[in-house]
């Protein structure tokens, strides 16, 4: 009797520790739409203004700094040109001569790959701005993570099918203090207009 007492009584611990050790190893995945998120940050709306002045500010002077060089440098080509027809008209030396026209050259191709430029310049401001609220946002989703026992949180857009219960970005917007419009909550029902 004795025996079978604690044959039971290691049964009984070795299924809860079992029991237990199968519940921590529990997955529970939750998810939010970060860009949903970031996009309704104060900071957010701050960005557009900051990039349109960064362009206007930087990348415009810098244009206007490329432009004059490169009007300065081909007029000095054209007039040495022109002083070439003159009889004595003094020429500047082949090796400055030569030097010019690599720069005129450079000049030209870095601008009309301008676009480029800019477009990169924009989106390296543009990541350098968004990164802080990025950050903001990831502290957010990791605390409710933490607080509702999720172990995974991936953004909505990585899933074909997923619950409404398990979408957290009302709670990570109740801790970050914003306000999300009602359409990108979970089990938002768009009203039909009324028909007259």
């Amino acid at each position: 009797m004795m025996k079978k007492m604690k044959a039971l009584a290691l049964a009984a611990v070795c299924f809860f520790a079992l029991a237990s050790g199968l519940q921590a190893q529990t997955t529970k995945i939750g998810y939010l739409n970060i860009q949903t998120v970031v996009g309704h940050m104060p900071a957010a709306a701050k960005i557009d203004s900051l990039l349109d002045r960064y362009q206007i500010d930087t990348i415009g002077a810098e244009r206007t700094r490329i432009e004059e060089d490169f009007n300065y440098k081909d007029s000095i080509l054209k007039l040495d040109d022109s002083l070439k027809k003159v009889p004595g008209g003094r020429v500047m030396p082949e090796s400055v001569r030569k030097q010019h026209e690599r720069d005129v050259q450079q000049l030209y191709m870095t601008l009309a790959q301008w676009r480029q430029v800019v477009d990169e310049a924009v989106q390296n401001k543009q990541q350098e701005l968004v990164m802080p609220i990025y950050q903001e946002v990831m502290a957010a989703v990791r605390a409710v993570a933490k607080e509702k026992g999720y172990t995974h949180i991936m953004d909505e857009t990585a899933f074909l099918v997923k619950p409404d219960g398990d979408n957290i970005i009302k709670a990570v917007a109740d801790k970050l203090k914003i306000t999300i419009a009602p359409q990108f909550l979970p089990g938002y029902k768009p009203t039909a207009p009324a028909i007259k």
